[in-house]
């Protein structure tokens, strides 16, 4: 990266994400406890918004990670 002006954005970004276990690309969270990792179908998506949205107070984790890119590279 040439420019530094987002570098310390970017480390926090990094330190957070660290921190809630993602470990690969891409990967959504919904409302801080619904994830998504991978391409997933849309069905996962409107699962997860509902979810997201709805009454669910525990944290989950929806799809499979089959198709993510991690610190090695991506697989599909």
């Amino acid at each position: 990266m040439e420019s530094q002006t987002y570098q310390k954005r970017i480390e926090a970004d990094q330190e957070a994400g660290l921190a809630l276990g993602i470990q690969a690309v891409p990967f959504f969270l919904f409302d801080g406890r619904f994830s998504i990792s991978g391409a997933q179908a849309q069905e996962v998506f409107a699962e997860a918004l509902e979810k997201a949205f709805g009454l669910e107070t525990e944290p989950v984790s929806l799809g499979s990670s089959e198709m993510a890119c991690g610190l090695n590279g991506c697989s599909i």
